[in-house]
């Protein structure tokens, strides 16, 4: 109970911290919770050049980082999401060649049990730009997403994995033998597109 309120009150002077001193402070914050957040060996001959892109597990923010560990910079959680850490990004984030972040979050709160998801397109200064909520009823989100060009429409989509809810009887509508098997009620995988405009 006492732990329970210690890290609520960390927690909250956290974000105070976060929106006060910006980015150094979004950094100290993650390494109260998660340890530190310096380079630990770096093999210039072994490496790739460049920078490195990650949002820690079950984290809020996502950071861009260069070969020495450094954070260059970050793009913290959107306004509105709760400091409770409900929220979370878990579905990869990806930098597109015009600098625009595009990441996938997951609420743990979720719809009826289930976690839902929003994809997010920001800027680099952390405005949202667009986004998707996948709040229907069934659909599970998971995993992986990508941003392609469809030809059809002439515009971007999203396109991600998801679950849905299948009955028994929505599987015999849809051929199966029930003679073979009692139950054939399953969350199949399926692949969602969205259509950006």
């Amino acid at each position: 109970m006492l732990a329970s309120k210690l890290t609520k009150i960390i927690r909250a002077c956290n974000v105070l911290l976060i929106t006060l001193l910006g980015g150094a402070a979004a950094v100290s914050a993650y390494e109260v919770f998660r340890g530190p957040t310096e380079l630990i060996y770096h093999d210039p001959a072994k490496a790739s050049p460049g920078y490195t892109m990650f949002s820690p597990f079950r984290g809020q923010n996502t950071y861009l980082i260069d070969m020495s560990g450094n954070v260059v910079h970050y793009w913290p959680y959107p306004q509105g999401w709760s400091a409770e850490g409900a929220e979370s990004v878990e579905k990869h984030a990806r930098l597109l060649r015009d600098g625009t972040l595009v990441r996938g979050t997951v609420n743990r709160a979720g719809r009826g049990g289930m976690s839902g998801a929003i994809y997010q397109f920001i800027d680099w200064d952390g405005k949202v730009l667009w986004e998707h909520d996948e709040e229907r009823p069934g659909y599970t989100p998971h995993h992986d997403f990508r941003v392609i060009w469809n030809p059809k429409l002439e515009a971007r989509t999203l396109l991600y994995v998801a679950s849905k809810e299948m009955t028994h009887e929505e599987a015999i509508a849809r051929g199966v033998d029930p003679a073979k098997r009692d139950n054939y009620a399953s969350r199949p995988d399926g692949v969602v597109e969205v259509d950006m405009q």
